[in-house]
């Protein structure tokens, strides 16, 4: 997801080891977890998922990862904002210190539309971990989506500042969208020319540049890097559903296409 990895080499040695573990150890409950995770963000086959969700929890019901995984899982490809949220928030109980879980329910707050609670963990684990980048850049998004422009933009300033020396293709997205909704269509549009013109070798997902586009209110341009996606078979289109990122879409037949293409359960 992070695109660290060819994302056909990173499906393929993921399935690999995945099925392996579960060989190894039928009953071993996040071996199952992982493998889910693999059927629904890479192969988008939610009854396979479905499937080993259910016989994780069946074999461990307590566990953190699989409940926040399973949680993710109902929320991005179900659309089940409270069942998702409370899987959730089961997963951070059982595991309270976990800073990661913390995360997780401000990434997913936001995609269920609840910005104050999204903010609110996101607060969190941006104080418990300031070098963690990916919780201040989040806080922006959801300060842009509630009009509170100048916190927004001074977070993605701040993330700019920090990876000025490398190339980051989410801070760029990110920032470029939150500029566009904060009214400087200009920075955005710089944003989104330093994301087209990636470095040699470089990949770039075609959602992340669908964003971008999104940003300098390109919808054409936006929908071409999604249709890219869809053929890619990018993970992170799992998102696709939720994310208010895209809504200025949903009623682009065009974009109605590619959910159905992806055939999300009802």
């Amino acid at each position: 997801m992070t695109g660290n990895m060819a994302q056909g080499d990173a499906y393929l040695r993921s399935r690999q080891l995945a099925r392996r573990a579960v060989e190894l150890d039928p009953d071993l409950s996040l071996a199952r977890t992982v493998l889910a995770r693999i059927h629904f963000q890479y192969e988008w086959d939610w009854p396979a998922a479905q499937s080993e969700f259910d016989r994780a929890l069946e074999l461990d019901p307590n566990d953190a990862a699989t409940l926040n995984m399973y949680g993710a899982y109902r929320v991005m490809v179900h659309a089940e904002r409270e069942e998702g949220l409370s899987l959730l928030k089961r997963a951070r109980d059982r595991d309270p210190f976990n800073r990661g879980l913390h995360f997780d329910l401000g990434v997913y707050s936001f995609h269920c539309r609840q910005y104050d609670e999204s903010i609110r963990h996101l607060a969190q684990v941006s104080e418990l971990t300031p070098e963690f980048a990916f919780p201040r850049l989040m806080l922006a998004w959801n300060y842009a989506q509630k009009g509170w422009n100048d916190k927004a933009v001074r977070q993605c300033d701040e993330a700019i500042e920090e990876a000025k020396n490398r190339f980051d293709h989410g801070v760029l997205s990110s920032c470029a969208w939150v500029n566009g909704l904060a009214g400087r269509p200009d920075v955005a549009a710089r944003l989104v020319s330093r994301l087209e013109q990636a470095p040699t070798g470089v990949r770039v997902d075609p959602v992340y540049l669908s964003w971008g586009c999104i940003a300098v209110e390109d919808f054409d341009c936006a929908i071409e890097q999604l249709e890219k996606a869809l053929r890619q078979r990018s993970s992170t289109m799992v998102f696709l559903r939720v994310a208010p990122g895209w809504d200025p879409l949903r009623n682009d037949p065009r974009f109605e296409a590619i959910l159905e293409e992806m055939d999300f359960p009802a």
